[in-house]
Parts: C-alpha cells; sequence; structure tokens
C-alpha cells in the first residue's frame, strides 16, 4: 500500500471514528477504540458502556478480571460495521495479498502508526472531551504479544492514570515467563510526567 493510499486510509478511519462515536453520544461510555489483527488485514472501531462493564464484572471479580473486562477490547459490548469500514477492510485485505514480506513489516507499521495518530488528532480535536477522566481509548491488535509496544501505544492515547492502570492489567494479565521491560515502562512514565 502506497503512503498516499495510508494517509488517505487514516482519513477514512477518522470520519468512521467521528461518526460512530457521535452516534454514541447519548451511551455512557468507559471504552472506545480499534482493534485490528496482527496481519492488519482488518480493522474493527469497538465501544464498551459503563453499564456493560458493571454487568460482566459482576460483584465477586478479583482486580485482574476487572482490569481484564476493561482493557480487553475484544471483549467489549460492540463494534461498528459500516459500508466504509467494509471498504477499508478490502483496502487492507488486498494490501496483503499485493506486497512481499519485507514491504509487508514497513507497511504495517506505518497502518499502526496512523491508527494511532487518528485516535491522537481525534484526542487533541477534543472528540472525546465530554467524557470523564476514567474513559479509555484503546487500540489493539488480535494475536499479537509485544506488551512493551501495547504499553507505548495506550500511553500515547490516554491520560496517565489510566496508562498506569494499563500497566498494571498488563502485569497482572502476562504470562509468568514473560517480564515487562522496566525500561519500557520507566520510559513510558516519564514521557506521561512531561
Amino acid at each position: 500500500m502506497k503512503k498516499e493510499k495510508i494517509i488517505e486510509f487514516k482519513m477514512l478511519l477518522k470520519s468512521e471514528i467521528r461518526k460512530t462515536y457521535l452516534s454514541l453520544s447519548y451511551e455512557i461510555l468507559n471504552g472506545y477504540g480499534i482493534l485490528t489483527d496482527e496481519g492488519i488485514g482488518s480493522v474493527s472501531i469497538v465501544y464498551s458502556t459503563t453499564s456493560y462493564l458493571k454487568e460482566v464484572i459482576g460483584k465477586n471479580q478479583d482486580e485482574a478480571k476487572s482490569l481484564n473486562h476493561k482493557w480487553n477490547a475484544s471483549e467489549w459490548e460492540g463494534y461498528f460495521d459500516t459500508e466504509n469500514l467494509q471498504a477499508m477492510n478490502a483496502m487492507l485485505f488486498e494490501n496483503l495479498l499485493l506486497i512481499d514480506s519485507d514491504k509487508f513489516v514497513k507497511t504495517k507499521l506505518l497502518l499502526i502508526e496512523m491508527m494511532l495518530e487518528a485516535l491522537v488528532e481525534l484526542k487533541e480535536e477534543k472528540l472525546f472531551s465530554d467524557r470523564d477522566e476514567s474513559f479509555i481509548l484503546r487500540f489493539g491488535m488480535l494475536g499479537y504479544d509485544a506488551i512493551d509496544d501495547e504499553i507505548m501505544w495506550i500511553s500515547k492515547i490516554n491520560n496517565k492514570k489510566n496508562s498506569s492502570e494499563f500497566i498494571e492489567y498488563r502485569q497482572l494479565s502476562n504470562d509468568k515467563n514473560y517480564c515487562i521491560d522496566n525500561n519500557t515502562v520507566e520510559k513510558t512514565m516519564s514521557s506521561l510526567n512531561k
């Protein structure tokens, strides 16, 4: 996928995020974001309401399970399947078929960057300013296990409190054989303090 197409993709994604978010203005949301797969072959816009979160957490959930329900976007309440998202997914799938493995890695990184930029720009444009500080933005990739990358992504699009909570969630939910790189956590936290 050429850079111009990726920029076009970002603009379409921003438009769809704005439109779908505004369609839920009557809902009390606790989370909103983008969910994709490790191969970036599709993209979904996902959301979760506060009432849904309370319902799935219930009364007797421990902290790890509660944080999982809050941060695991693949378990959130709903997603959008608009015509524009279907067209964008066709672009992504076509891209997967056309590029060789060397170009794929570069294109994948560019697409991730553009998806994050879309959320950052919409946040800077105050799209999400009608929510309280516990509202989270999420960018996630199904099947992707690079926790340090996830921490950096979440820290780009959330406030310090929510970013710290995400780090706690990943520390509680990660594989016991994997240790989150403390340098990444320290760098992330210091960048949040600026």
